[in-house]
């Protein structure tokens, strides 16, 4: 009859053994039910029982494996007892019965517990969707098992991507026949355009799966071949969908005004991209910052003391206007870049108790370094005049902590250490502190850095761990929570606390 696990489209005969009508069931804490054979004798029967507890007591995942295939033959071959030894550890398929490694909801249970069991089926189980598709939602190397007949199917395949999400998990598993298969390229890239790198020449040069992988994946432009990314109209539309798609157009489209102001209205981050020639004009600059404040960064140092630039991105003036409930300011320690600080930051600014302060993040527009490797610990620069070798740090006057010339105030050709630092003493002399954001990697070598100058002007520092790839905003609920009682206990308290 159809397979309901099976994709659409798909029908698959299923032969299931009916249970003996003459067994009299006996239940057990976990649901397993114990078949009595009125034909069994009672040393069989007290045996089986003896196997069946086993397995009933038994939580851990490789002991449950040890009972199965350490039991009985006929136990092996037992319904019951296998489906519920599968069930618990999918592995123990192969030690049961070649005819319940036949059975579609023997195999069923195992691949749902762990899909490498798929190895332990039946061929013709391996060649059903339904089974398969299961296996792999477990887990997507399944696909090694499946049968040819799958692997080379369109749309099977096209389903077992949407159910992993990624064409890098199980692209080697494909047959490359599909990978030059139009209709098959064309649909896998819409749901993954990483889909592109994988493809025929033929489809590299398909300008209608060049845009759809680009609507998926911006990143998938570079896999398309020279003549779609020298193509005016190809980039054209690339860029206006994904603005950073940019970065893989030809230079003498980098160099196109039109195509650039259509990148950077979509995404300001795109002005990195653009000719030197580009990146110095006014009114490019200016949609950039438009679409995103922190693209000022990527302009030509002629437009970084720009009034009209700063006062686009908030900066000089124009973030001083701004007023906050709190006078402390705070200042940000996260990675660039990242969802998950993004998500983090944008929580902050709506709590109702962090985003009473002012936070700034200099990173989002001071980027240089006199380090040449940037973020190298073992440099001697701390942010100050005495230890940052960039020429302009000796040019501040009064306060001795700006770099341009003008006492106390930075610009985006700084030295972020130095920028940094300010920016630290300017919390401390508020009463302030310093958010430091530890996503699941660990801390990137900047923010390492960055707690050395916290410790050195002596802020306060809350760092907030996360073990998730994602974000949830609980982690800046309890942030909120600790600020606020260290504040209500007089800010004794000056040693780093994290927020886990």
């Amino acid at each position: 009859g159809p397979n309901r696990d099976a994709p659409s489209g798909w029908v698959v005969a299923v032969s299931v053994a009916p249970e003996p009508s003459d067994m009299a069931k006996v239940k057990f804490d976990r649901g397993f039910s114990f078949a009595k054979s009125a034909c069994s004798s009672d040393t069989e029967d007290a045996e089986k029982l003896l196997w069946v507890q086993k397995l009933e007591e038994t939580d851990d995942f490789w002991e449950i494996d040890d009972v199965v295939r350490t039991a009985p033959a006929r136990l092996r071959a037992d319904r019951a007892f296998v489906l519920e030894a599968v069930r618990a550890c999918g592995l123990a398929l192969q030690y049961v019965s070649k005819a319940l490694r036949s059975d579609r909801a023997v195999v069923l249970e195992a691949v749902r517990n762990r899909s490498s069991a798929l190895q332990y089926a039946h061929d013709s189980l391996q060649a059903d969707p339904g089974i398969v598709l299961t296996a792999v939602k477990s887990g997507s190397h399944a696909l090694r098992h499946a049968s040819k007949l799958l692997r080379c199917d369109c749309d099977f395949m096209l389903e077992a991507l949407q159910a992993v999400g990624s064409i890098d998990e199980i692209h080697s598993f494909i047959d490359p026949i599909l990978f030059a298969q139009r209709k098959f390229v064309l649909a896998a890239v819409r749901r993954d355009g990483m889909t592109l790198q994988y493809a025929h020449d033929t489809c590299k040069s398909d300008n209608r799966i060049v845009l759809e992988a680009v609507k998926s994946k911006a990143l998938a432009f570079q896999y398309a071949n020279r003549a779609s990314r020298s193509n005016w109209d190809v980039v054209r539309a690339a860029v206006t969908v994904h603005g950073r798609a940019l970065q893989f157009a030809d230079a003498a489209l980098r160099d196109d005004r039109e195509i650039v102001l259509a990148a950077v209205n979509h995404d300001g981050e795109a002005l990195q991209h653009a000719s030197q020639r580009l990146r110095s004009d006014k009114n490019v600059v200016l949609v950039a910052i438009g679409s995103n404040a922190t693209a000022l960064r990527h302009a030509e140092d002629v437009l970084h003391h720009d009034p009209d630039c700063l006062a686009a991105a908030g900066l000089g003036e124009a973030q001083a206007a701004i007023s906050y409930p709190r006078t402390e300011r705070v200042i940000l320690s996260i990675k660039m870049g990242t969802d998950y600080a993004t998500s983090f930051v944008q929580a902050m600014e709506t709590d109702p108790f962090l985003g009473q302060f002012r936070a700034c993040n200099p990173n989002e527009w001071c980027r240089r370094s006199c380090d040449p490797k940037f973020n190298d610990a073992s440099r001697p620069c701390r942010g100050t005049r005495e230890t940052c070798s960039f020429a302009a740090a000796a040019a501040g006057t009064g306060t001795g902590r700006g770099n341009d010339g003008r006492a106390g105030r930075f610009h985006v050709g700084s030295c972020w250490r130095v920028a940094f630092r300010f920016h630290q003493q300017e919390c401390r002399e508020t009463n302030g502190f310093m958010v430091q954001v530890q996503e699941k990697a660990g801390l990137c070598d900047g923010q390492r850095i960055e707690t050395l100058l916290a410790q050195q002007v002596g802020l306060k520092i809350f760092r907030t761990i996360t073990a998730l790839d994602y974000f949830y905003t609980r982690k800046v609920e309890d942030l909120s929570l600790k600020v606020a009682a260290w504040y209500e206990s007089g800010c004794t308290d000056m040693s780093e606390q994290v927020v886990a």
